[in-house]
């Protein structure tokens, strides 16, 4: 009887085993994570915000970059900041130094695919795309051929600078019409456009008639020198009255450029105006 005592009490010294459902209890709230002596006092716990709240914490959803958005935006990628989280970048527009979030050196958190849809309608990316296509298009041909092709392509959109704001002296707008109309210009897509905005420097009148008068001379000398190495060539005209009464004449020129081997063009060449007493054509000058 002494030994079967004995016995009994080291039986029940041992912990007792748990029942299937009392696990399954504990995973369902998380207990089965806690140190052994405090599983009991939480599950026996009458208080419902240490079963329900406090020890269970909820997973937060975090935004990711998927790799799949690169074939819609083949500009974006993904940078991990200081921080330690994910961030979203744009290299067309870190090519380019511009500011925006996702040229930024953090990069963008805004990590979703309307967001990066967004960023590519913006007029910066939009600048910066078509300085990084130029880019590439440059480092593809030799060094001397590139040299000679950025001076010619520089050389363009200078004249076309001036084709413009002679065009604005000319119809006497205000000088700040210039800026509108390179504006205008670039929006249609006209060929020969700065890349950037860096056409809006002359905007006050001092400044626009000391542009002015070189880009005229240079303008009318470089036109004649094509016109006259094109072996064919036409004067157009073209009359209107606006409502002032003001009888405006505009000349044009059509040749072919590069001396007869390029495309067929059309110049202005200039603009005459006559005012007149009424709205008819014979009226009489005052």
């Amino acid at each position: 009887m002494q030994t079967s005592g004995v016995a009994f009490i080291m039986a029940s010294s041992r912990p007792l085993k748990k029942t299937k459902k009392q696990r399954t209890l504990e995973e369902s709230m998380g207990l089965h994570a806690l140190p052994k002596e405090t599983q009991g006092v939480a599950l026996d716990s009458p208080n419902p915000a240490i079963v329900q709240g406090e020890i269970s914490e909820k997973k937060k959803h975090q935004r990711v970059f998927l790799e799949s958005w690169k074939i819609d935006h083949p500009w974006a990628y993904c940078i991990t900041n200081s921080k330690g989280k994910a961030r979203s970048k744009c290299k067309w527009c870190t090519f380019a130094n511009k500011k925006t979030p996702f040229a930024h050196v953090e990069g963008s958190k805004s990590l979703m695919k309307a967001a990066l849809q967004v960023h590519e309608n913006s007029n910066e990316h939009r600048e910066a795309k078509a300085m990084w296509k130029e880019h590439e298009k440059r480092s593809m041909v030799p060094m001397p051929k590139h040299v000679e092709e950025m001076h010619d392509v520089e050389k363009e959109r200078i004249v076309t600078c001036m084709q413009i704001s002679r065009y604005v002296m000319k119809r006497f707008m205000p000088i700040e019409e210039y800026a509108r109309q390179c504006g205008f210009h670039k929006f249609m897509g006209t060929p020969n456009m700065p890349v950037v905005n860096e056409y809006a420097s002359y905007v006050s009148k001092d400044a626009g008639k000391e542009f002015g008068k070189p880009i005229c001379h240079v303008y009318l000398e470089k036109l004649k020198s094509d016109i006259s190495s094109s072996p064919w060539y036409a004067l157009q005209v073209d009359e209107s009255i606006d409502v002032s009464t003001m009888q405006y004449m505009i000349l044009y020129v059509t040749y072919i450029e590069n001396a007869g081997t390029g495309e067929i063009c059309t110049k202005f060449i200039d603009i005459s105006t006559e005012r007149h007493c009424g709205l008819g054509r014979g009226s009489p000058a005052p």
